[in-house]
């Protein structure tokens, strides 16, 4: 799921199945989830993946202030949800490309009963890239990968 806008500007993204959400219209927004919950109902083991801030932005944006979509979600759904929390910084380190930099956190399995609330989210979110930032100033970080 990708706001409108980025999705016609990085229209590529559409041949790997990504969808639009519009967060000016509040129609928009439920039609999306809509669509995001009919995809789960249809296909339990579906990877969806959501920018919970609602666009995507530098990772050392603080605070986050994601959205309530992905809660949104889980507490509309009859199946249980895996949310996996993942911390994404693009950098230039000792590179003239970017080094593209993810740390992965723990999978929450997630339900109408046990959401994952939206808070939680945005810290676990605000952690991964703490750390991120923490590894390459401790120059933790492998600096290139020959393909």
């Amino acid at each position: 799921m990708m706001l409108e806008e980025q999705l016609r500007r990085y229209w590529f993204f559409q041949h790997v199945g990504a969808y639009s959400i519009r967060q000016e219209s509040p129609r928009s927004i439920l039609e999306s989830l809509r669509y995001t919950q009919k995809i789960f109902s249809q296909t339990p083991e579906a990877l969806i993946t959501i920018f919970p801030q609602g666009e995507q932005l530098p990772s050392r944006t603080r605070p986050l202030k994601c959205k309530r979509g992905i809660e949104s979600l889980i507490r509309s759904s009859q199946n249980d949800i895996a949310v996996l929390p993942i911390g994404i910084r693009m950098e230039h380190i000792n590179d003239p490309l970017p080094n593209i930099i993810i740390n992965i956190g723990r999978v929450r399995i997630t339900s109408q009963s046990a959401p994952y609330p939206t808070d939680e989210l945005e810290h676990d979110i605000t952690y991964l890239l703490d750390e991120i930032d923490r590894a390459i100033l401790q120059k933790e970080i492998m600096t290139s990968i020959d393909w």
